[in-house]
């Protein structure tokens, strides 16, 4: 009597999984080379997608917020004032009538917040030799004599020196 399909299919993953040649799995279960080669290539593709049996999670609902009736003024404020704080926001919706906690207004305005660009990095200036320089005053106290005086020094440095 003759194994099931899927009987032959787990002999010979089983078998792949162990480092036996595909030639050896078809000459032990007594099938073709092109068989075992297209065994593990379904049992490879079944793997990646997963099971047709278990059936996807059903959609979430969206569940109404405290903020829905709030979300016009946190959009204005927003378009205002694009550095608001959250905690700004919540004070203003509470002066509006608003009930709920300052953790869902955080959320909201992190998540509706345009994102800043970032700044593109300034190249940094290349100057040759006696074109840039740096100078500085310095007050500088010195001990003359025995009286102590307050000189103002100035210093001049090439970039390049």
């Amino acid at each position: 009597m003759r194994s099931s399909r899927e009987d032959v299919v787990h002999d010979v993953v089983r078998l792949w999984g162990e480092g036996v040649s595909a030639r050896a799995i078809a000459r032990s279960l007594k099938i073709a080379r092109k068989t075992v080669k297209k065994m593990l290539v379904e049992h490879g593709t079944e793997r990646r997608e997963g099971h047709l049996a278990l059936q996807p999670p059903p959609a979430r609902v969206k569940r109404p917020s405290l903020l829905d009736p709030y979300r016009p003024e946190v959009d204005r404020l927003l378009s205002i004032f694009s550095d608001i704080t959250s905690q700004r926001v919540f004070e203003e919706l509470r002066c509006a009538g608003f009930g709920g906690s300052c953790t869902i207004v955080k959320d909201l305005v992190r998540r509706i917040r345009p994102q800043a660009k970032p700044e593109p990095s300034r190249t940094t200036p290349v100057f040759g030799p006696g074109e840039m320089a740096e100078c500085d005053f310095s007050p500088i106290p010195v001990d003359l004599g025995g009286t102590e005086k307050t000189l103002q020094f100035f210093s001049y440095v090439l970039s390049l020196s």
